[in-house]
């Protein structure tokens, strides 16, 4: 790897081979390396271990039900690759997940290492409020937007090595969405349009958290949080992007 090059990391487990197979050969057929990293596995319940690493009272509190095991796993295994970053000394690194569709966009973005304009990058994002007069351009077609309020989707992003370290310390213990358990307007996240990378809708069964999502949410409470209220007031001060490509 080239010195300062992202190395490419696809979150998947081991046994989802068939989920992955499409992006691994788009990657190699373009001869774009990159590196499996397994996530952890939530699906038959989290590990004792993880315990300690998230707040299943605190994430009760925030969203009003109680998170999924699949939920903090999700969570935990983004965590671990930015704990990779920071502790295997890397600047950065690109992360997809297994079921992310590429377009020519990632191959440009990878190879002229765009991912250095900014210390996170969103290759893939929705329900993304931005704000408003920050658009640049990065070239080949795609501008970047900063982002006001954390959106949906982990689906592809880049990550410096700080950005990594200080998502981590804002972030644990999980007590929140996967996506992001933390506000990653602070560490100066920027949103790419048009997206690089796409998210099919899965088809039943396939997603790994949406039967946790479905339980029903009770959050009248969140009316008296002031963060509630701070959000309120970044989305009316901000402009929503088109959740379409």
């Amino acid at each position: 790897m080239a010195s300062g090059a992202y190395p490419l990391f696809i979150l998947t487990m081991p046994d989802d081979t068939a989920r992955r197979a499409p992006l691994v050969d788009w990657l190699e057929a373009r001869g774009i390396g990159h590196e499996l990293f397994f996530g952890v596995d939530g699906r038959g319940g989290l590990a004792p271990e993880w315990e300690a690493s998230i707040d299943r009272a605190a994430a009760r509190r925030r969203m009003g039900r109680n998170m999924g095991d699949a939920e903090f796993a999700c969570a935990l295994s983004h965590q671990e690759i930015l704990r990779a970053v920071v502790e295997r000394g890397l600047p950065g690194a690109v992360v997809l997940e297994d079921d992310a569709r590429p377009t020519e966009a990632l191959a440009t973005f990878l190879k002229e290492r765009t991912y250095l304009r900014a210390p996170m990058i969103l290759l893939d994002h929705s329900n993304t409020w931005v704000i408003r007069g920050s658009a640049e351009s990065y070239g080949a077609g795609l501008t970047a937007h900063r982002v006001a309020l954390s959106p949906f989707r982990a689906t592809g992003y880049s990550v410096s090595a700080r950005a990594a370290a200080e998502i981590r310390a804002l972030s644990l213990p999980i007590s929140f969405i996967p996506d992001w358990p933390c506000d990653i307007r602070e560490v100066g996240a920027v949103a790419l349009m048009p997206r690089p990378v796409g998210h099919p809708e899965p088809l039943p069964g396939q997603s790994h958290l949406e039967p946790q999502r479905q339980d029903v949410q009770h959050r009248r409470g969140r009316f008296l949080q002031p963060a509630y209220w701070r959000r309120w007031w970044r989305k009316r001060l901000a402009r929503r992007l088109p959740d379409g490509p």
